[in-house]
């Protein structure tokens, strides 16, 4: 894990990712809003089911997971067709009954990501103290490493543990610092985390290209992304042009 890797991946980003990664967590807010109002549930609780539905799925599966669940108020776990287990059911079920994401997400990737998602990015209380979340994913660990990690590297990264977690988030706002500086603009660390995010997965699907396919995990997120637009356009259409994207280009995607 390097720094450099992180700074790397911004300037390799388009005017319109480094765009679309600065305004990434206050549209996804947005979105969670909308979803939230047209279930008649709290804005945290949303979040909170998003956070729980994203282990190891694709960003568009975890919303139309989270969405389905909120609207049905049925949990899904083993057996439901998503990456989910009899855990990920246990704790969706207790972010319905009004459990705080806080008390339910123990992992530090999740509650970083659902704080994040409910703010829209650092907190008032996170700015006051200088605090900044990061939310490090797989694909933020690539970024890291300077090359897709797949899910066994992720696996053995270390990143369930606090010290490797937070050394892995310094890198991110360490290189929010030095962006900081040199663009004479504030730029937080979940920005950058956000926008290298984006790199990372367009990367991914360059790469796959390259291969003479998309790759498995390229196709996936694609099909994913296919069957959120048309649920959330069908459910929330007020959230559909509010959802940020993931870096993946949408194409012709089957169902």
């Amino acid at each position: 894990m390097k720094v450099e890797n992180v700074l790397d991946h911004w300037y390799a980003g388009s005017d319109e990712e480094r765009h679309q990664g600065m305004m990434w967590y206050p549209r996804s807010r947005a979105a969670f809003s909308v979803i939230a109002d047209d279930t008649d549930l709290d804005l945290y609780q949303v979040v909170g089911l998003v956070a729980v539905y994203s282990p190891q799925a694709p960003w568009a599966a975890s919303i139309m997971t989270a969405a389905m669940v909120a609207r049905s108020r049925v949990p899904v776990g083993a057996g439901s067709g998503v990456m989910a287990n009899g855990w990920t059911r246990v704790r969706a079920q207790r972010i319905l009954n009004g459990d705080l994401y806080d008390d339910v997400l123990a992992g530090y990737k999740s509650n970083a990501f659902a704080h994040l998602l409910y703010y829209g990015g650092d907190s008032p209380e996170d700015e006051t103290a200088g605090c900044s979340r990061v939310c490090i994913d797989r694909h933020a660990y690539s970024v890291l490493c300077g090359a897709r990690a797949n899910d066994a590297a992720y696996g053995a990264s270390g990143l369930q543990g606090r010290s490797r977690y937070e050394e892995a988030a310094d890198f991110y706002r360490s290189a929010a610092a030095t962006l900081s500086k040199r663009e004479g603009r504030r730029i937080a660390p979940h920005q950058v985390q956000a926008t290298t995010w984006i790199v990372r997965q367009r990367l991914n699907e360059e790469e796959g290209r390259a291969r003479g396919g998309r790759g498995q995990g390229t196709s996936s997120a694609q099909r994913a992304l296919a069957r959120m637009q048309r649920y959330v356009r069908e459910y929330h259409p007020r959230a559909a042009l509010l959802i940020p994207g993931s870096g993946y280009s949408q194409g012709e995607i089957g169902p």
